[in-house]
């Protein structure tokens, strides 16, 4: 395989990491600016998430109220959350 097909390979690899990360960053942010606004159980509904990966989130959001939805996102992903 060439450099330039391996590069590519990579690249493709690295934009779809991409995405991931953003839409679970997407959700951190929504349960971060609904919790207190909203049940768990109305919270999950919304967002059609399973239960388990809110209570990560949450758990998250509340152990490290200063990591960006970004930043939690990735280390979800990276923990296999």
């Amino acid at each position: 395989m060439s450099i330039a097909l391996k590069f590519q390979e990579y690249e493709e690899i690295g934009e779809a990491r991409g995405k991931e990360i953003g839409a679970l960053a997407t959700t951190v942010s929504l349960v971060r600016n609904n919790t207190g606004k909203a049940s768990e159980e109305q919270i999950i509904t919304f967002l059609g998430i399973d239960p388990k990966q809110y209570r990560a989130i949450s758990k998250m959001i509340d152990d490290a109220p200063d990591m960006s939805d970004w930043e939690i996102a990735e280390t979800l992903l990276a923990d296999g959350k």
